[in-house]
């Protein structure tokens, strides 16, 4: 089993994670749910927690059954440690390309929503990259698995059923949207267009609209 495997789970800490919830379930259509610290948000299969703080980035997880390994992995890849508390507790790293990532040891529980309709947002997540196929590479390592060159020029990799994207963009955590988002409509609602074709909501989440004709085949495997 590798080392590190990605997990469906992200995280973002917001002044009112209610409101924040809020917007998503308005704009996206997404399910959230209270738990006893966060608001948690179902994004197609992955799973978002607002947690009540300043204003924070969007955080990535990995998964772990091998603490020790896995911080010499991290180390190993060039990662800086930003807290360690070991099994149980949080782990923050930022990798080389500007990601933060939370290392959680064993199969975290993911709650099992179902959006009242078909959310807006896709179970992708990954990065927006000056150098994309670089940055591909270095999450192929990272997670010892393989990388597929997509048709929309995008790349993808897929670890433990979580699926990773890199685009070409500013450096920054990026979603996907679904091909059935309505741009123009979200921007009514307070999205913001960023650097190159991305969005950004008002909680400083970076949304990248999909093609409109969906790009799951791989024209080139590395």
């Amino acid at each position: 089993m590798n080392v590190l495997r990605l997990s469906r789970c992200m995280g973002l800490a917001v002044p009112e994670p209610t409101r924040a919830a809020r917007f998503y379930q308005d704009t996206l259509d997404v399910t959230s749910l209270r738990t006893e610290t966060s608001v948690l948000l179902a994004l197609d299969d992955l799973r978002l927690y607002l947690d009540p703080g300043p204003q924070g980035r969007l955080m990535f997880e990995m998964i772990t059954d091998d603490m020790e390994a896995a911080r010499k992995r991290v180390l190993a890849l060039g990662m800086e440690v930003l807290s360690w508390g070991g099994a149980g507790h949080t782990n923050l790293v930022r990798d080389p390309h500007g990601l933060i990532w939370n290392i959680h040891w064993g199969e975290p529980h993911v709650e099992s929503l179902t959006p009242p309709n078909r959310s807006l947002a896709t179970s992708w997540m990954g990065i927006s990259h000056e150098e994309p196929y670089a940055a591909a590479q270095y999450y192929a390592q990272l997670f010892q698995v393989p990388m597929h060159e997509l048709v929309d020029g995008t790349f993808a990799l897929s670890s433990a059923g979580a699926r990773f994207r890199v685009r070409r963009g500013a450096n920054t955590p990026t979603i996907w949207l679904s091909n059935e988002a309505d741009i123009e409509a979200l921007m009514n609602s307070g999205f913001q267009p960023g650097r190159g074709s991305p969005l950004v909501d008002p909680f400083g989440i970076t949304w990248a609209p999909s093609p409109l004709a969906p790009c799951e085949s791989a024209v080139v495997s590395m």
